[in-house]
């Protein structure tokens, strides 16, 4: 099982570059230098950094993104139907700003069934605490992976994780440092 300092970005420099970039024609972004990359930072926090970013870039420099270095917008523009949408998207449970303003984050669960008669089809439920997840209207399910992938789908899933201390893909409680640090529990990252 890898230790903290193993999950430290000191030995995947792809997300740290990307802060160091960012931060270079962000506006206004107050970071500290330690959080610019003078000190490794856990994949969370490195995505947390990251998000912060580039909500101040400039608008000519805005860009959606799927992931570190994956360029998002351009390919979700021409998306216009959710099997478009719903193959960027994997299964697991996603948090995002809220569309209609009355919750600070909107909450939804992806599931792609692999077997029986639902295989291959995907279904976005929204997930309000303590209730089970709703179905969604297909309108409805659109609008959420199109929210989804504009935020951007790893960001998305680590803010779930973050926001509930699930894990984002089989939503039991992450206990110790290490899964709240990832986002996913032991069985979810042995996978």
């Amino acid at each position: 099982m890898a230790t903290q300092t193993n999950e430290k970005l000191d030995m995947d420099d792809s997300l740290m570059v990307e802060i160091r970039k960012l931060a270079e024609t962000a506006v206004g972004h107050h970071l500290s230098p330690q959080m610019l990359g003078d000190r490794p930072l856990t994949c969370a926090s490195a995505l947390m950094v990251i998000q912060r970013l580039r909500s101040k870039q400039p608008e000519s420099h805005q860009t959606h993104r799927d992931g570190p270095g994956e360029v998002f917008g351009q390919v979700a523009a021409k998306r216009s139907s959710i099997k478009e949408l719903a193959e960027l998207v994997p299964a697991g449970r996603y948090a995002v700003p809220s569309a209609t303003g009355n919750n600070d984050l909107d909450f939804y669960l992806v599931q792609k069934p692999d077997k029986g008669k639902w295989a291959g089809r995907t279904f976005v439920k929204r997930i309000l605490g303590g209730h089970d997840p709703l179905p969604m209207s297909n309108s409805e399910q659109f609008r959420a992976l199109r929210q989804i992938t504009e935020a951007g789908v790893e960001e998305a899933g680590m803010r779930y994780a973050v926001e509930t201390c699930c894990c984002r893909d089989c939503g039991r409680e992450l206990t110790d440092e290490e899964s709240r640090a990832c986002g996913r529990g032991p069985t979810c990252r042995s996978k």
